[in-house]
């Protein structure tokens, strides 16, 4: 979690937002899970062209995150000394818009890791520990808002007679400003006596 927020601080400073950067590293997640489950997919070309060059396999893939998975893929993209517009396809294969990242991760993710530094030294991205309190705090908030929505209706159920008996006394006797403020003082005397209140 941790690595995924300071990531996509780093991004940000590439002017993408934290919520693209999720979005191409889920595309990479799924394009590599696609390929190493049934080998089918966009980065059939990857694994057939460039792996075996650089001496990557999909089980190397399979045991990493998506920033990972994109920091492995653009370094063998590096190592098989491609140009431009080949890094350029193979980035857009993986993920749209992913050659935007390519400053971050090119010469083994350098910027991303001077950018993660940066990020830790401001305090940006929880540790596993504290996202795992923070999904505890929540639960426990929801919980206690069910609690009190359910107290609340109990509590409107239990002064609903004092309600109604309130309502019966305003109907049809407010004429003005000045009776409607009499009319409330007048209806919630009589309605607590009615209620025994």
């Amino acid at each position: 979690v941790a690595a995924f927020q300071q990531g996509a601080y780093a991004a940000e400073q590439q002017g993408i937002s934290m919520e693209k950067y999720g979005d191409i590293l889920k595309d990479v997640t799924e394009r590599v899970g696609e390929f190493t489950s049934i080998g089918a997919g966009p980065m059939i070309d990857f694994f057939e062209n460039i792996a075996p060059k650089v001496g990557v396999t999909t089980e190397q893939f399979k045991k990493l995150s998506g920033q990972e998975a994109l920091q492995l893929y653009v370094k063998s993209l590096e190592d098989a000394n491609l140009s431009q517009q080949q890094m350029t396809f193979y980035m857009e294969t993986i993920a749209s818009d992913s050659v935007r990242l390519l400053p971050l991760f090119k010469d083994n993710s350098k910027a991303l890791q001077e950018q993660a530094k940066r990020a830790r030294e401001l305090g940006v991205g929880l540790e596993d520990i504290d996202v795992a309190k923070a999904i505890a705090a929540e639960k426990a908030l929801k919980d206690a808002a069910i609690a009190m929505d359910a107290a609340l209706k109990k509590s409107t159920v239990a002064i609903s007679p004092f309600i109604t008996e309130i309502m019966k006394q305003f109907d049809g006797s407010i004429g003005s400003v000045n009776e409607f403020a009499q009319t409330i003082g007048e209806a919630m005397e009589f309605s607590g006596k009615a209620v025994g209140i």
